[in-house]
């Protein structure tokens, strides 16, 4: 499939001090216990499965843009996962209302750095259902973070009036300059390279979010509903290839070829690259021009010839998905705000 584009146990003291020296033991164990549970959730990375951190983040662009020399920036937590098993998966959906899903609610922001590697064992409901469920609020997130950079965009070409509709990157009006911040400017030209436009007109149709229910859809086809190998070994559940050093060979490669299928640190990454793909790559030209007229998954899956060798068969199947499984309920869902108004926002290590 052709894809453009990464307590240790303890004697029991004998004499007469053992009361007063279990005594101390026991203080040290309790205090040694504390003092990893303060670890371990003052802790962003993920050492290793079935743990849980809690991600200290600052407030996303969308509600306040942040400057570089800002200070004293809000800061709140994410819960981040890596579920052990499916059960604990389960579980943990349950815990955060994400088993049962009504439409155009809120859904909370918790993130899952990975899928169980026994996601096969369970029945294909439950499988549906926690792949679903589990990538839902990673796909919301993700979108978020587009949504952010767009809005920064806007209010940064707001700053003045007398801009051109349209100019090239690389040559930024001279009176525009002035009034731009030296840390703006150098967000705006990162933002064009990595979205790969020349010129605003092309930033302003790329910075886009993705329907959700299309997110989930080719995920779903792309990974056996999070249960391929590239998904159990490299969290990549759309099938991306690269041709750098971080990835995983597939099997039966043709002889002479030098790709590799992306290998990825976190689910999100994994979303992230695929959002960043139909955004930037020219082979999906027509997928953001449609995107400019609607947000029917079913429609913009049109722009999609090129993601697979199958061709229309693919776009058939992704649309088959969608309907099958009733996805686009999932577009009328949003993310949960904290009490202090704040959207929740993070970058996964």
């Amino acid at each position: 499939m052709h894809k453009p584009i990464d307590v240790n146990s303890a004697r029991m003291p004998q004499g007469p001090y053992s009361e007063t020296i279990v005594f101390a033991q026991g203080i040290f164990r309790t205090s040694s216990i504390v003092s990893a549970c303060c670890v371990l959730l003052l802790s962003f990375l993920i050492p290793q499965r079935d743990t849980v951190s809690e991600a200290k983040v600052a407030e996303p662009p969308e509600t306040l843009i942040v400057k570089a020399d800002e200070v004293n920036v809000p800061r709140y937590t994410v819960p981040v996962y890596a579920p052990s098993s499916s059960v604990d998966l389960q579980q943990t959906l349950k815990k955060y209302g994400l088993w049962s899903i009504e439409n155009n609610s809120t859904i909370e922001p918790v993130l899952f750095s990975s899928f169980p590697d026994n996601l096969h064992t369970v029945s294909i409901a439950d499988k549906k259902t926690i792949f679903l469920h589990g990538l839902l609020p990673i796909a919301l997130y993700a979108n978020q973070l587009v949504e952010g950079e767009r809005l920064r965009l806007f209010e940064l070409l707001a700053m003045s009036g007398s801009l051109p509709g349209d100019f090239a990157l690389a040559k930024i009006p001279e009176g525009w300059q002035k009034i731009l911040a030296h840390d703006d400017k150098g967000w705006l030209l990162d933002l064009g390279r990595r979205y790969k436009a020349e010129t605003i007109s092309q930033l302003k149709e790329r910075v886009r979010s993705v329907p959700v229910s299309l997110i989930l859809a080719q995920s779903a086809l792309e990974s056996s509903w999070g249960t391929s190998r590239f998904a159990m070994e490299g969290n990549n559940l759309f099938g991306i290839r690269t041709w750098g050093k971080k990835g995983l060979v597939p099997e039966g490669r043709d002889r002479g070829s030098t790709f590799l299928v992306a290998r990825y640190d976190t689910i999100l990454d994994s979303v992230n690259a695929y959002i960043s793909t139909l955004n930037s790559h020219h082979l999906y030209v027509k997928f953001r021009t449609l995107r400019l007229e609607s947000q029917d998954p079913e429609v913009l899956s049109g722009g999609l010839l090129f993601y697979s060798e199958k061709r229309e068969s693919y776009i058939t199947k992704v649309n088959r998905i969608i309907r099958y499984n009733r996805l686009k309920r999932f577009d009328t869902l949003h993310l949960a705000r904290y009490d202090d108004g704040f959207a929740p926002n993070m970058a996964v290590n």
